[in-house]
């Protein structure tokens, strides 16, 4: 993004934003695709491509070139990065970094488990979760595999019986999960974990300082960042962005119109049937990525300001 772009340029990129999720959803209440069939093609496309780039990128490496713009290389259309972490390369997909693609593989296992309801797929999701190695990724899918064992259909003694005959597997899962997050905090990602800290703290403290907002020119933000007037403590460089999405969204509408968005996200009208879950999932993305903006989350977001009952609903069994 062009650093000499004024403030106009970024209401043009925030309007463009907003647009394109309402010409998706306009196109989904007026045409009436067949949403459950189209969503499960495209999340298909993800998991299956990404087991792809993921394997090309583990071993085969060496086709892989540097790509312009982005700190990630490619190879065609597979991108890795050139790390390795616990031995492995992160999985991407097609996004600059893995910890994009989780957010979209966290909202295929959702619509896998409690909406198609097959289970292959949703395994496929998990595992394509726990090979981003992202923290936030792990987490959320996490949260979500226990969500669907307790609230799942099935006597008291079943669900007992399918949790202890997942022992071992949860057990692992957990161990593993830990030992991701302690390296995000304590170990050689304690940068990332620090960085994000500083962007949260110091993000808050100028939407307290602004409850109206500073806008969307992020020049204004990295302004105030790089003086670091509320003298948080840290080591990092703090003329950056900012990579906390709810915190960018408070400091740059305000307290008011952040407040709006996030009801009305709540309210979103795709995935409803575990509405809080899905929220949580949302939330905990935006919290981890500066893509609150995009027209992705929009699209939720203005799902819930339209009269529509639910525009995806889980086949009756």
């Amino acid at each position: 993004m062009n650093s000499s772009a004024g403030p106009s340029h970024y209401i043009a990129f925030r309007f463009h934003d907003i647009i394109t999720a309402l010409l998706i959803l306009n196109y989904i209440l007026v045409r009436r695709p067949d949403f459950l069939f189209t969503l499960g093609a495209v999340f298909i496309f993800f998991l299956v491509h990404g087991i792809i780039n993921w394997l090309i990128v583990s071993f085969a490496f060496q086709l892989f070139h540097p790509s312009p713009g982005i700190k990630a290389y490619n190879f065609l259309i597979f991108f890795g990065m050139n790390e390795k972490y616990f031995g492995i390369h992160r999985s991407q997909g097609l996004f600059w970094e893995p910890g994009v693609f989780q957010i979209y593989l966290n909202v295929a296992l959702h619509f896998f488990l409690f909406y198609k309801r097959q289970k292959f797929w949703a395994g496929l999701a998990l595992v394509s979760v726990i090979l981003t190695l992202s923290t936030t990724g792990i987490v959320i899918a996490g949260l979500q595999m226990a969500y669907a064992v307790i609230r799942g259909r099935g006597s008291p003694v079943n669900k007992a019986l399918i949790i202890l005959l997942s022992l071992p597997l949860l057990i692992v899962y957990v161990e593993f999960a830990s030992t991701v997050v302690t390296d995000k905090i304590s170990g050689d990602r304690a940068g990332s974990y620090w960085s994000r800290s500083f962007d949260t703290r110091n993000g808050l403290a100028i939407a307290l300082d602004n409850p109206f907002g500073i806008g969307f020119d992020p020049s204004v933000y990295q302004a105030i960042a790089k003086q670091n007037i509320f003298n948080i403590q840290t080591n990092i460089v703090t003329d950056r962005g900012n990579t906390n999405g709810i915190v960018m969204l408070i400091y740059s509408t305000g307290w008011f119109w952040a407040f709006i968005f996030l009801t009305s996200t709540y309210l979103q009208k795709i995935f409803p049937e575990h509405r809080l879950l899905f929220f949580l999932v949302l939330f905990l993305s935006m919290s981890s990525s500066p893509l609150t903006f995009s027209p992705f989350f929009f699209l939720f977001t203005l799902s819930g300001f339209v009269k529509s009952g639910p525009l995806l609903r889980p086949p009756s069994r």
